[in-house]
């Protein structure tokens, strides 16, 4: 999954992208030869997502919202219907919580990426349940409504995030090595410095 934190949304591949009636297959672009003269077959993977990381067919708590919606990132360009399905968090199935998310049935520019999880409030106080960390916090999952990360470089143990928190461990200096900065970067003026 791709971590974002300018967008709102968790979208994920899906078996739609299987239904011919949902999106547009991705079409094949010969590529002129100069040598040969000829134009030959790119190869390129045509399907409209190249993974399938949520079965609507094995989900047995699924509720298709049927609605709509299209979402241009910088790169990639994707499209899903809104669900309502359960998803636990640990294994023996005790820290479980309903959420809204984006079933993809395309996604162009997500090559080798199950889909996106956005980490922005939506500025619309009826949009917020679109984010998943918020439902965790609503849910009763985790305290706080925050993520952290812990990127790791070659020869370390791996990279991972903190749902609900921080680990002290990870900074330098501790708590204490935590400072707090004002910022008048607010989303809904920034979308409209970029329109």
């Amino acid at each position: 999954m791709l971590f974002d934190t300018g967008s709102d949304y968790l979208a994920v591949t899906s078996d739609l992208c299987l239904d011919p009636k949902l999106g547009k297959q991705e079409e094949e672009e010969a590529v002129f030869n100069s040598t040969t003269l000829t134009f030959t077959p790119t190869g390129k993977d045509l399907r409209k997502c190249k993974s399938t990381a949520f079965t609507t067919k094995n989900s047995k708590t699924d509720k298709m919202l049927h609605k709509t919606q299209n979402l241009d990132y910088g790169s990639a360009k994707i499209s899903g219907k809104l669900v309502n399905d359960q998803a636990c968090l640990d294994a023996n199935h005790t820290a479980c919580t309903t959420f809204n998310f984006l079933a993809l049935y395309q996604a162009k520019g997500l090559d080798d990426i199950d889909g996106v999880l956005g980490l922005a409030v939506h500025p619309e106080k009826d949009n917020r349940d679109l984010n998943y960390v918020m439902q965790l916090k609503q849910n009763g999952l985790i305290d706080n409504a925050m993520v952290s990360f812990s990127t790791a470089g070659p020869g370390n143990p791996g990279s991972f995030a903190v749902f609900g928190g921080f680990d002290p461990n990870q900074i330098v200096g501790g708590t204490s090595g935590l400072h707090k900065m004002q910022t008048m970067a607010y989303r809904p003026e920034w979308t409209e410095s970029v329109k």
